[in-house]
């Protein structure tokens, strides 16, 4: 069976596990300034990352696989989107105040997107050929070269799947809230904590 047909299953297994840990862990560094920057930190990289899958699937939106998409944030890297859940993926780890969720979250990204990035791949091939063969050449996988960056001055997006996928994007604001929810429960006693987390 491969895993990687069933990813957004597994993806959202992953993040509700996660998300259990948030309600059930403390921190180590709560209510100290290294916890409030790690916070702040998150929130950060959370925002970052919510406007930039924004900004992506603007590009990919109507397109996906039916023609390449090579420019805006996909002339930078050829998985932007990746990227900015990776980037917003640490920004909720560090949310709980620890050093461990975003290494946790880290360690997720680099066992199973490897492996998602080439089953897309080989999809992206079966359907552009050797025309995908320039852009990979000159792109990086997964980490943006802003050297790269190319924006035309026009676009042509499709607004009802540009809408539909906004949701992804806030979903990510929405942990803010469910983390301070969270701390808030803690405070009060109100879920029992196992051991806390450095």
């Amino acid at each position: 069976m491969n895993i990687y047909k069933f990813r957004g299953k597994l993806s959202r297994v992953v993040g509700l596990a996660l998300l259990a840990m948030v309600f059930l862990f403390g921190s180590y560094w709560e209510d100290t300034v290294l916890g409030e920057m790690l916070f702040i930190v998150g929130v950060v990289l959370i925002s970052f990352a919510t406007i930039g899958r924004v900004w992506c699937t603007f590009f990919i939106a109507g397109h996906k696989t039916k023609i390449l998409v090579t420019e805006g944030p996909y002339s930078m890297c050829q998985n932007p989107l990746y990227f900015c859940s990776f980037v917003g993926a640490i920004g909720v780890g560090l949310l709980t105040e620890t050093f461990t969720m975003p290494l946790l979250v880290a360690a997720f990204f680099a066992l199973y997107y490897p492996g998602i990035i080439k089953m897309e791949q080989k999809r992206l091939y079966a359907v552009h050929g050797h025309s995908l063969d320039d852009y990979q050449k000159k792109t990086p996988v997964f980490w943006p070269s802003l050297a790269n960056y190319n924006e035309p001055k026009e676009y042509l997006a499709d607004p009802v799947i540009f809408r539909k996928h906004l949701m992804d994007a806030v979903i990510f604001i929405m942990m803010i809230a469910i983390a301070e929810g969270a701390e808030l429960l803690n405070l009060h006693d109100a879920i029992g904590i196992f051991p806390t987390l450095y």
